[in-house]
């Protein structure tokens, strides 16, 4: 199957490379107040997602296909835990919808509003299953047509900030609560694009990193 991936073991042992490179040892501990517009509070959010999410109290029961969605998610799957679609899987999704994973906000918003939360840089089948449904979606045309939606320029304040503090934690490494410098760099003008924060200030703040 074209989109089955390399081994988990393998995925594990690398660094994440979707949005940034990890060549700096340097780490930077995120506490969601990075810049002035984007400041956190702590604890969960309220935010109900909107469009999405694991928070979003909708019946499961829906019109979708859910046959057709789960195969959506078994052709982008981990080939050693088919329960999981890790960084790579994402890639080929993105590959599908003629998004560039490295540069385009908007997969990370897809994720957030799917709901992909329970461990950093992968969705599990549960999730996948439960965001297809929220969103209805169960086809790539279908997602496609969702991609205008996923602008961050659509999100409220207390969304945005649930968003911000999603994309962080999402690209954390296994366990740890730190992210290495780099990578912090190359997520913050991708979080915070869309005239969220003054170019000026936000350029000044990563070269200040």
């Amino acid at each position: 199957m074209a989109g089955r991936k390399r081994k988990a073991t393998e995925s594990a042992n690398q660094p994440n490379k979707m949005w940034g490179t990890s060549s700096s040892s340097s780490s930077y501990h995120h506490h969601g107040s990075t810049s002035g517009g984007a400041r956190r509070r702590g604890g969960s959010s309220s935010s109900s997602r909107k469009e999405g999410g694991s928070s979003s109290g909708r019946a499961s029961s829906s019109a979708i296909d859910e046959a057709a969605a789960l195969k959506l998610f078994e052709d982008i799957s981990d080939q050693e835990d088919p329960n999981v679609a890790n960084m790579e899987g994402i890639s080929t999704l993105c590959e599908q919808l003629g998004i560039d994973p490295l540069e385009d906000v908007r997969v990370l918003v897809l994720l957030w509003k799917m709901g992909a939360a329970k461990k950093p840089a992968e969705i599990c089948k549960e999730e996948w299953m439960q965001g297809c449904n929220n969103l209805r979606v169960d086809s790539i045309d279908k997602f496609k047509a969702l991609l205008p939606s996923l602008d961050i320029g659509f999100l409220d304040r207390e969304d945005f900030k649930d968003f911000y503090k999603f994309c962080f934690q999402f690209n954390r490494q296994g366990t740890h609560k730190t992210l290495e410098k780099d990578l912090v760099i190359a997520l913050l003008p991708i979080c915070l694009s869309g005239g969220r924060v003054p170019s000026e200030r936000l350029q000044s703040f990563c070269e200040f990193l």
